[in-house]
């Protein structure tokens, strides 16, 4: 057994038939007013959209930004979800690559008459010679590339039925702006994304993507030397429940945006085989098959531990049962019987049986929790930076030791 462990938040995960509030653990009673109510997600799958005006981006959701507005790109999709885009090559038919963008519905579903010609009239503008690649980077009334494109062709839709033209300023304010500025409210941070780190002009780079350039220096990256390749930061948050027989930590607050910040309340537990996570509340022992989907996750058992994880099954549920974790019996207690020291306490149970010694609380911290703590937290403010400024760059540690060699030279 390996004695990995980190730190783990709040499951979120309650039966039906005992919902009770995450703050005061009161059984959850709705009136009218207090309802719960679903944030409707910002992003659609633009070919299930028919006649619509759609906003994407080649790298994702987390790109579509006025941070990034160079990944931007915006096509018109036909009454079958054909996305017709105006490129370098022309205007594309795409049937796929679409598949999370913002939607605007151009031409609502009783409209019949306006939706049987969409098709026909969005067909002949795509092959009007004015929109052949040739004429990509000409400036026109609306502009040129993608976006003059959709708006030429929206106008004459609109002409067609007899209504005004809507000026670049007119649409993207009525239209665009609020859709773009309510989907970051809505989404977290692109955790899911690799974080890449490369060196140049002595300094450490930190993105999402490799650019063309240095973002420091303006000089076109070659990465032709080995120190200057691209090496991706690997992500400390996993799905709990697809890691068997683990440790796992995460934050009560769902929001990638506070987990594991110093200031945030966390959670443990330990799955079973299945995935199913055990962990200790104040209402007792709950089995959880969801909610600790985005954790750190730390393995307690090697893969050639055949016998160990044929009865993980066993000693976890045994010891899971046993009275002290009763709340009738025994009350939680934030500093001295909560989840942390539920989790313990089994991972020291099945050290005994494998003749180990067991593991104090500040041992096992020190050890297995707050390495991965500390990983996470700056994972997070690379996300974070990199989010907000596309890159996140300091001085490589080979130069401030370069510096300081000259420094004592001098002296």
């Amino acid at each position: 057994m390996t004695s990995h462990v980190e730190y783990a938040p709040y499951s979120h995960r309650r039966d039906d038939s005992e919902r009770q509030c995450p703050i005061c653990l009161q059984s959850l009673t709705f009136g009218l007013l207090d309802a719960p109510v679903a944030l409707p997600c910002p992003f659609r799958n633009g070919h299930t959209v028919s006649c619509a005006f759609l906003i994407g981006s080649i790298h994702g959701p987390s790109h579509l930004g006025e941070w990034n507005d160079t990944e931007i790109h915006v096509g018109l999709s036909n009454s079958g979800g054909l996305v017709y885009n105006y490129t370098l090559s022309g205007v594309r038919r795409d049937d796929r690559g679409w598949e999370q963008c913002v939607c605007i519905q151009l031409c609502p579903p009783w409209r019949h008459a306006l939706r049987e010609s969409w098709d026909r009239e969005l067909e002949q503008f795509s092959a009007s010679p004015k929109w052949v690649s040739e004429r990509f980077d000409e400036e026109r009334e609306f502009g040129s590339c993608c976006y003059g494109f959709a708006l030429t062709f929206i106008n004459h839709m609109r002409s067609l039925d007899g209504k005004v033209s809507l000026s670049r300023d007119e649409f993207t304010g009525s239209h665009v702006l609020p859709r773009m500025k309510t989907h970051p409210r809505l989404c977290s941070l692109p955790m899911d994304k690799s974080v890449i780190k490369f060196n140049h002009c002595d300094k450490d780079i930190y993105c999402f993507f490799v650019p063309e350039q240095c973002p420091e220096c303006g000089v076109s990256f070659s990465g032709k030397r080995l120190e200057e390749a691209p090496v991706s930061i690997p992500n400390p948050f996993s799905n709990g429940h697809k890691v068997p027989c683990a440790f796992l930590v995460a934050s009560t607050q769902d929001n990638v945006l506070r987990d594991f910040d110093g200031r945030s309340d966390l959670h443990t537990g330990i799955t079973n085989t299945n995935g199913i996570v055990y962990n200790y509340t104040k209402t007792g022992v709950h089995r959880d098959n969801q909610g600790w989907e985005r954790c750190i996750c730390i393995p307690l058992v090697q893969p050639d531990m055949f016998s160990l994880m044929s009865q993980w099954d066993q000693y976890l549920e045994k010891f899971s049962s046993a009275q002290m974790w009763d709340p009738s019996w025994q009350s939680f207690n934030e500093e001295s019987h909560n989840c942390y020291s539920y989790s313990l306490m089994f991972i020291n149970c099945v050290l005994a049986t494998q003749s180990k010694r067991a593991l104090s609380k500040d041992e096992f911290t020190r050890l297995f929790v707050l390495p991965r703590i500390k990983r996470a937290s700056k994972y997070m403010l690379l996300c974070r930076e990199i989010s907000q400024n596309h890159f996140y760059i300091v001085d490589s540690p080979r130069r401030n030791s370069l510096e300081e060699d000259e420094d004592s030279k001098n002296t």
